[in-house]
């Protein structure tokens, strides 16, 4: 196991992780082994869920209307970028080629 200090708390990973984002109170990382484990704020684990490929990268999307919302976009390195809420699966792009950066400018 692999032992990560963030935020003044250990992560248990089972490998190295490759990307982390943070939404509001919770914490995901996406690891070697294709996995996406969101964490606590306290460390606890929330769930984890097994990527159909490598993870290159990871970034978090605001959307504001009456409210603010949240979406974490993984691009895998398969060349497709998957959208989630929380764990739910929403959207799936597949492109061409693998996604090696996502950047989403801030207003």
């Amino acid at each position: 196991f692999i032992y990560v200090f963030i935020l003044c708390m250990y992560l248990k990973l089972e490998t190295m992780p490759v990307a982390l984002a943070r939404i509001d109170k919770s914490i995901y990382v996406a690891t070697m082994d294709a996995m996406l484990t969101s964490f606590s704020v306290k460390g606890k684990k929330l769930f984890a869920l097994k990527m159909p490929a490598a993870v290159s990268c990871m970034e978090v999307i605001s959307v504001r209307r009456s409210k603010v919302a949240h979406a974490l976009l993984v691009a895998l390195d398969n060349g497709t970028v998957r959208v989630y809420s929380d764990k739910r699966h929403m959207h799936t792009v597949r492109r061409r080629f693998s996604t090696s950066h996502v950047w989403i400018p801030r207003d």
